[in-house]
Formats: structure tokens, sequence, C-alpha cells
């Protein structure tokens, strides 16, 4: 299933556990399109633009993905004619977030961080680092565009607020 292409990138991967997992997750993907489009799973081609994402040369079948890797899995999302972003987070790792919020998050973000107790803004700096990521990569820009520009708040339970530039 997987091109020469395919092979190469995952061939570039400094370990064999990154090479297995990207392997892995090419072929799912290859597979996971292949169910909404009328293309065999070898016979995607995939290209990269300009700040590196992933996605789907001569994309004329109007479909999108986003992919992400993490904790031993994997995601995949798949649109029609709209962008998607996809991300999984490791809560386990032991991370600064208030050092890595000062550096990627907005304002208003990092204010209401530091407002919680510790527990709680461990929790919601994990939640907001997933929607950064996802957003910033159905962008198809990553952290290219900075993070600093966007945000998201939680106005109600089950809510979610993106506020732009402007409000951010």
């Amino acid at each position: 299933v997987l091109s020469a292409e395919d092979r190469a990138e995952a061939g570039a991967l400094p370990t064999e556990a990154l090479r297995r997992r990207f392997r892995a997750a090419r072929c799912a993907l290859r597979n996971v399109l292949s169910l909404h489009a009328d293309t065999l799973p070898e016979a995607w081609v995939f290209q990269r633009n300009k700040w590196g994402r992933p996605e789907i040369h001569g994309a004329d079948c109007g479909l999108r993905f986003g992919i992400s890797h993490g904790d031993g899995m994997t995601a995949i999302a798949v649109t029609r004619g709209m962008e998607v972003g996809v991300d999984i987070v490791s809560v386990r790792r032991n991370v600064d977030t208030i050092g890595v919020a000062e550096f990627a998050f907005a304002p208003s973000e990092i204010a209401k961080l530091r407002a919680m107790d510790c527990g709680a803004a461990r929790e919601r700096f994990f939640d907001l680092w997933a929607l950064k990521e996802a957003y910033a990569k159905a962008r198809g820009t990553g952290f290219w565009e900075k993070p600093q520009h966007f945000a998201f708040a939680f106005p109600a339970a089950g809510a979610i607020e993106f506020q732009s530039d402007a409000a951010a």
C-alpha cells in the first residue's frame, strides 16, 4: 500500500519506533481515504504544503484530512470540501504549563490559566493545547502561524469559543 515516497519519508525518521508508527499511520490514512473515494489505497499521492502539512496531491475528490500521532495512537479525520485538524495530546507528560503557555498561548488564555488552581490549570492547558494544534493543522500552517494570535475560551459547560487576533 505504501508508495516509494512514503517509505523514503519513514526511512528518514530517527528511530525504528517512529518509522513503524509512520508506516502504520500512512497505511491507515490511505485505507480511510479510500472509504470515501473511488481510489485504491496505493493510488493516493501526497504532497506537503509550504509549512510541511501533508495534503492530497490533485485533490479533485474534495477530500481533506487531518492526522495526529501520540501516546501510541493515531487519529485521522476526513472531511469533504472543508479543512480539518485533529490533535492527540499526552496528558501524562511533565510540562511547564505556564512556561509553554507564555510561548504559545494568547494573553487571555494565559490569564485564565493563572487564575486557576494547579490541577485545573494543567487540565485546561492540555485542552487549549489540543485545540490550538488542531486549529493550526486545519489552517495548514502548524505553529508557523503564531498561536498567540488566536485563542479559545470555555464560556459554559460543553461550549468552546474561538477568538481571533482582535479578541486574543
